[in-house]
């Protein structure tokens, strides 16, 4: 299970969940950043809503080539959203995606099992660094050639006892994407893809 130290200690999520889980949405990245960013807003540039639910089946998504270390620099920048998740992810340069943060209520349509389903969705993996098996998701969208859109999805759980001894299950989506041109290197990107999510904290 991912160790989330600041979400357990956290009475105002534990509160938030307490009362139905509102769904509440942050979008802290974008590619024309150059500073460190701020601790999430509510605007999610270049973001439209998930489309309708899918029902296909999905397929293994393909495996990237991994990247050198060190591979972060000046361009990661990590950010902490309000449920206190950090994630760490390029915010400029040529694989930068944007990215948003949403709190998930357990029952929404999108999840199929763990994993989170639009009607544009055709990979997933289910095995990442840190994470029991099974217990997170990425789904991703058709990996055209380009130009077009790429969209991943990220979802991944956690469990633990609010200050009233109830015990809690919190489902986190982090949203990718990135608008790529003709010829764009699809396995770099999907590789910092890979690496954003495995360092999720």
């Amino acid at each position: 299970m991912k160790k989330l130290p600041l979400i357990m200690g956290a009475v105002a999520v534990a509160a938030l969940l307490g009362a139905g889980c509102a769904k509440t949405t942050e979008s802290p990245s974008s590619n024309a950043a150059q500073t460190p960013l701020p601790a999430a807003t509510n605007t999610a540039p270049g973001q439209t809503a998930p489309k309708t639910v899918g029902t296909g089946e999905l397929k293994d998504l393909p495996a990237v080539k991994s990247l050198p270390d060190p591979f972060d620099d000046s361009s990661w920048v990590t950010t902490t959203t309000k449920t206190g998740v950090a994630l760490k992810a390029p915010v400029k340069g040529t694989f930068a995606p944007t990215w948003t943060y949403t709190l998930l209520k357990n029952d929404d349509p999108h999840l199929n099992g763990n994993c989170y389903v639009t009607e544009d969705t055709v990979y997933k993996r289910t095995e990442f660094t840190g994470y029991e098996s099974g217990s997170a998701c990425q789904t991703t969208t058709a990996l055209n050639p380009g130009p077009g859109v790429r969209t991943d999805y990220f979802v991944f759980h956690n469990d633990y006892e609010n200050s009233k001894g109830v015990q809690v299950t919190e489902t986190h989506l982090f949203t990718f994407t990135k608008t790529y041109p003709a010829g764009f290197d699809m396995d770099t990107y999907g590789a910092t893809i890979e690496r954003v999510i495995n360092i999720i904290d």
